[in-house]
């Protein structure tokens, strides 16, 4: 019976528990052959998360369940007061997915507990678009006398309403004191101006295996690089002129005097 009781007082603080995570600024958006759902998702409920996931329900226009799935967020942590940034994606097409609706995964993997300081810095962040290829780079540097294990960055891609579109990680190697350390991540992106218009950048890294607070660089601008066409293309100093016609000297002939 005590089992059951305290079974019984966990799931109730559970419940109590996704009732204070929010998720906000969602976008549903068709691209690269799927529908793409992402979001923020912050903790208001006074307790600190580490590792956890986001459930995402895909619906159809008849309210029926299309598929489930589940993904992990960018950052390794959802202390109280903060956030984390997530999408997900559709195994098929997703013509058929007009809605959907995301939560914090109460599964095996939620784990609870407070990060460690850290003392990590970003800089050089970078970002360039061409087509439906995002590109976003920058540097990780480990200012703690505790090595940076695992340093990730994540890309959070807005669209023009800062609704989250997409993300993007990339993981890099150890970081020793003073050590930096390069990171490039490549995103698929809708090729439309209006749907790629900031990125924010964050960087974490785990200390002893406990994960660090995260840092940031956000509103990162991301210039448009125009694909190149045919007409647009030099010729290189090898190429050979393709001749041009010029006038004749019959053209241009000058009359003969009348005598």
């Amino acid at each position: 019976m005590k089992r059951l009781v305290v079974l019984g007082l966990a799931i109730a603080a559970l419940a109590g528990f996704a009732g204070t995570c929010t998720i906000t600024n969602t976008s549903l958006t068709s691209f690269n052959g799927h529908k793409t759902f992402g979001g923020v998702l912050t903790n208001n409920s006074g307790a600190n998360l580490l590792q956890h996931d986001i459930r995402v329900a895909f619906f159809n226009s008849s309210n029926q369940l299309v598929e489930t799935k589940v993904v992990t967020g960018c950052l390794r942590s959802l202390q109280n007061g903060s956030s984390n940034f997530f999408s997900a994606q559709t195994s098929a097409d997703g013509s058929n997915v007009t809605a959907a609706i995301p939560a914090l995964a109460f599964d095996s993997n939620l784990k609870a507990g407070t990060t460690v300081a850290g003392n990590l810095t970003i800089s050089n962040q970078q970002a360039s678009r061409s087509g439906t290829a995002l590109h976003v780079t920058g540097t990780i540097k480990n200012l703690d006398t505790t090595t940076l294990t695992s340093p990730q960055a994540c890309a959070v891609v807005y669209n023009s309403s800062n609704a989250v579109v997409v993300v993007g990680t990339a993981t890099i190697g150890d970081l020793a004191q003073n050590a930096s350390g390069s990171f490039a991540i490549d995103i698929t992106v809708p090729d439309d101006t209006s749907a790629v218009s900031k990125v924010d950048v964050w960087v974490d890294g785990l200390e002893g295996g406990l994960p660090v607070t995260p840092r940031s660089a956000t509103g990162l601008s991301v210039p448009t690089t125009p694909t190149p066409t045919a007409t647009s293309t030099a010729c290189a100093p090898t190429c050979t002129p393709t001749p041009t016609s010029t006038a004749t000297a019959t053209s241009t002939a000058t009359p003969t005097p009348t005598p």
